[in-house]
């Protein structure tokens, strides 16, 4: 069996020393997960089918409590826009806003919960670099599900 040929992403794309959203606008739509953390690319592979079944079940049973009581809106998938140099891809978040007009999510308050459900090969980063940047920005609650 072949296995398909891949470079690293040092040689897939030119170095830069700070990547902004702008750039990531640019990268292929390949099957990875992008994120900027203060100007570093992050690249992960997409999550597992358990994973996903996870941040799933999660969003059933946050969604609906969500338009019970407070009318804030479940977002799933969906980036998180701090600034030019940090945009991050949780696996679920909760806006305070009701509506959502024909929003960017460049445009979009900071959520009130992220949800991360750690995987082995992001466990630490989620943790220690991804939360007390989410908390940095205003998000009001991080969980980190392992």
């Amino acid at each position: 069996m072949a296995m398909p040929h891949s470079r690293p992403l040092s040689t897939r794309f030119p170095e830069r020393s700070l990547w902004t959203v702008a750039d990531l606008e640019q990268l292929p739509d390949d099957g990875n997960r992008y994120e900027i953390l203060y100007g570093e690319l992050l690249v992960t592979p997409l999550p597992s089918v358990g994973h996903q079944g996870v941040a799933r079940r999660l969003c059933l049973l946050i969604a609906p409590w969500c338009r019970a009581h407070t009318g804030w809106k479940m977002l799933r998938p969906g980036g998180v826009y701090v600034n030019e140099t940090n945009w991050f891809e949780p696996d679920n978040a909760v806006y305070p806003a009701p509506e959502f007009p024909e929003r960017r999510l460049q445009e979009m308050p900071p959520p009130v919960l992220v949800v991360e459900v750690l995987s082995p090969s992001t466990r630490k980063r989620d943790r220690h670099r991804k939360r007390p940047a989410y908390l940095a920005y205003g998000v009001a609650e991080v969980w980190t599900i392992d």
